[in-house]
């Protein structure tokens, strides 16, 4: 999986990037709230990764997450050990259980990879929320926002190591592919 490997760098890519995971938790509260008929407070974020968003929800709901990658989530339980984690891949994931709000955010909906893949997930997360229920999938980038051939550089630091990722995108037909390289400098 992409970030497998690299899931205990994950965090600390998207710190050096700015992203406001307690904003955007705020606002999908709020957004979530004027939509929900359900009674109950259940959200399952699919797709959780390292469980950033959850360290906020958790404020407003009774939270559990759902990832492909096992390393994501080991960093996401040493994080969060109170919160209820599961391994499974977002179209064929079955937990026998029933939630008011499922998420699934900051893209993650794209390693579904084909449109069969994106009905396979959104039928199999609709087959886990109530009647009355909220599901918010935030989609991967639109066409007017990737570059075929576009390089990104991010270099993120915390005393201890130093993570360059290095990227470029390339557009093939309907279909997005970031290849990316990873230089992990460490004390060691």
């Amino acid at each position: 999986m992409a970030y497998g490997r690299f899931a205990e760098y994950y965090d600390l890519l998207y710190q050096v990037q700015h992203k406001d995971y307690e904003r955007e938790a705020c606002r999908l509260h709020r957004l979530i709230q004027r939509h929900k008929s359900a009674p109950g407070n259940r959200l399952l974020d699919v797709g959780c990764g390292t469980g950033e968003h959850l360290r906020y929800l958790q404020d407003f709901y009774q939270v559990e997450g759902v990832d492909i990658s096992a390393e994501m989530l080991r960093v996401a339980r040493k994080k969060l050990p109170h919160v209820t984690f599961h391994q499974g891949d977002m179209r064929t994931f079955q937990l026998n259980q029933r939630f008011e709000v499922i998420i699934s955010l900051f893209g993650s909906i794209g390693y579904v990879e084909t449109v069969e893949g994106l009905r396979e997930a959104v039928v199999n997360m609709r087959r886990h929320l109530v009647a009355g229920g909220v599901l918010v999938v935030e989609p991967w980038l639109g066409p007017e926002d990737i570059e075929d051939g576009r390089t990104h550089v991010v270099v993120a630091e915390d005393g201890e190591r130093k993570i360059i990722r290095a990227g470029v995108t390339r557009v093939k037909g309907r279909m997005t592919e970031i290849l990316f390289h990873f230089v992990i400098v460490e004390k060691e």
